[in-house]
């Protein structure tokens, strides 16, 4: 089966169309170590800078954001293994995570 240059290049738009939109349709969040939260939780302080990794669209980029510990209710409990996913929707709200659940926490940016 022969494929003309016209058809290949009509099969490579419509993958590419396709790889685009299931990107576009990725939960956008960031990835924050485990070891961040028990730092913060560990150090007696409110508030500290962290290091995490933005999985936007599935890419990684390393960013670096503020999480705080507040008196608030949290709005949801996530749960994680060596890592936490947040959701970009939760960013500023207040959570907990399973393995932290008597501490809330913010994260910003």
């Amino acid at each position: 089966m022969k494929i003309t240059k016209t058809e290949l290049k009509q099969i490579i738009k419509e993958e590419l169309q396709k790889t685009l939109e299931g990107l576009s349709r990725k939960r956008n969040y960031t990835l924050v170590d485990l070891y961040e939260f028990s730092n913060l939780v560990q150090s007696g302080e409110r508030e500290t800078r962290i290091t995490g990794m933005d999985m936007s669209s599935g890419t990684k980029t390393p960013i670096t954001m503020t999480l705080s510990l507040v008196d608030e209710e949290p709005t949801t409990t996530l749960k994680g293994g060596t890592s936490v996913p947040v959701p970009d929707d939760l960013l500023g709200q207040p959570f907990n995570v399973a393995q932290f659940a008597e501490y809330t926490f913010i994260l910003n940016y």
